[in-house]
């Protein structure tokens, strides 16, 4: 979310969101935070892409938006998607399979087809900590899994499986100690790969460019300005120079600085 408060008709209210009110934002990112492609939710509109939205939904559009945006000599390589349980659909993960990527997501649970007639979250909600339930939907080559956690996780994969097993470490409020937890495979791998955009908006927004203006469009230039930024300290980190992030932005306003001095005070 692009933070904005005053009236215009893309704003977005998002309750549960740690910012509001402001502009909706889909973003592919890499889990190094380094962002890739962008769309701005704009409503309704009847565009070029009306038939990627008949195919795979309206919800998983954009991801496939983006990968049609990707150049032509990285389509053809072997990349993995992970998605939250916005995007994330049984037709979505099948057309992924056949373009040649992999994918794993989150899903909601009114998502799950009746092809997959796996308990409820409210029934699992009974079993201890750690319990999986699994079954492959064979119409669409996609494994669908719930695990108990502090509450039902569910996901599903076009690639990954529930085995190896691995644990994670978890507090018990019965033993008061932490306690290990079983969690199969595809949850291991899609919390591994999960994460670039978050990382994204929490650097953006611990030194985020403060220049107020009323006019609509302008939370936009100053959130690409400033993921602009973001991004070239993560190329200059990865170059072998290592520095802060704060250290990076004060550097490239002093260069600017000293550039367009004039002598005036």
């Amino acid at each position: 979310m692009v933070r904005y408060f005053e009236k215009f008709h893309l704003k977005q209210f998002i309750p549960k969101k740690p910012i509001r009110f402001g502009y909706k934002v889909c973003s592919s990112n890499t889990p190094r935070e380094y962002l890739l492609d962008f769309e701005v939710y704009q409503g309704k509109s009847e565009n070029e892409y009306t038939h990627i939205e008949k195919l795979v939904g309206k919800s998983a559009a954009p991801l496939l938006k983006m990968v049609e945006n990707f150049p032509e000599e990285i389509k053809s390589l072997p990349f993995h998607f992970y998605v939250i349980n916005l995007f994330t659909t049984f037709k979505l993960l099948s057309h992924m399979q056949q373009l040649g990527y992999g994918a794993t997501g989150t899903l909601r649970e009114n998502r799950i087809p009746n092809s997959c007639p796996l308990a409820s979250n409210k029934v699992l909600k009974k079993f201890p900590r750690g319990h999986t339930k699994s079954i492959i939907n064979k119409p669409h080559g996609v494994l669908l899994c719930k695990w108990v956690d502090n509450s039902v996780v569910v996901a599903c994969s076009n690639t990954h499986g529930i085995s190896p097993i691995t644990e994670v470490s978890r507090y018990s409020f019965t033993s008061k100690t932490q306690v290990q937890v079983p969690r199969p495979a595809m949850l291991s791998v899609y919390n591994q790969g999960m994460g670039g955009t978050d990382w994204l908006d929490q650097n953006v927004n611990l030194y985020r460019i403060q220049i107020r203006n009323r006019k609509w469009y302008w939370p936009l230039v100053i959130w690409m300005l400033n993921v602009a930024l973001q991004s070239s300290w993560i190329l200059h980190r990865h170059a072998g120079n290592d520095i802060s992030h704060l250290d990076f932005r004060r550097g490239i306003a002093l260069t600017y600085l000293k550039k367009f001095k004039t002598s005036q005070p």
